[in-house]
């Protein structure tokens, strides 16, 4: 995660006692424009973990914007903001949090709804005035048609094989099973 958010934790670092407020003000407080591109890229950078993003989540704007699980930018925001505020990384699970656990979380997780989310949904230009680049290129994806085999192309077989009295056996060179002779 520090690789990932590496901008963004510099620039935290060097304006912690504002920057410290805004994250888990639940999104109230107007944060500088850099703020929000260093935590979108952070979170781009996770697009090489499948883990964390899923399969290609940068494949295209509308993808990033609309198929990526809100889950995954979420706990990534969340995790974020505990490593920032010096909260433990190891707590339990979801039915049995301590209630300190549960209301950091809580307020995290509200502040990258109402904040972040918005500005997560690929239009780069128009959220981050044109002073965000990313270079959607560079990640786009389509998946590939599958092949069609010629039929014609098949094994010959010259014994027949419906039968199942005849046994079969893959033959190398063929790339194909032949009668077992």
């Amino acid at each position: 995660m520090e690789s990932n958010f590496s901008k963004f934790i510099s620039l935290y670092r060097r304006n912690e006692p504002t920057w410290k407020l805004f994250l888990n003000d639940c999104g109230k407080g107007e944060v500088p424009i850099e703020y929000n591109i260093a935590f979108e890229e952070g979170l781009r950078n996770f697009s090489s973990c499948i883990h964390s993003m899923g399969t290609r989540p940068l494949r295209s704007r509308e993808f990033w914007g609309k198929s990526v699980d809100l889950w995954r930018k979420k706990e990534a925001y969340i995790a974020l903001g505990r490593f920032l505020l010096d909260e433990p990384a190891g707590y339990r699970q979801w039915d049995c949090f301590k209630f300190e656990d549960y209301v950091s979380r809580s307020q995290l997780s509200r502040t990258f709804v109402t904040r972040h989310l918005p500005l997560s949904n690929g239009d780069d230009e128009k959220n981050f005035n044109g002073k965000f680049k990313f270079d959607w290129s560079k990640h786009s994806w389509k998946r590939k048609k599958k092949l069609k085999r010629d039929p014609d192309k098949k094994c010959k077989l010259s014994h027949d094989t419906t039968s199942p009295t005849v046994p079969m056996i893959f033959d190398v060179e063929q790339g194909c099973l032949v009668p077992l002779e």
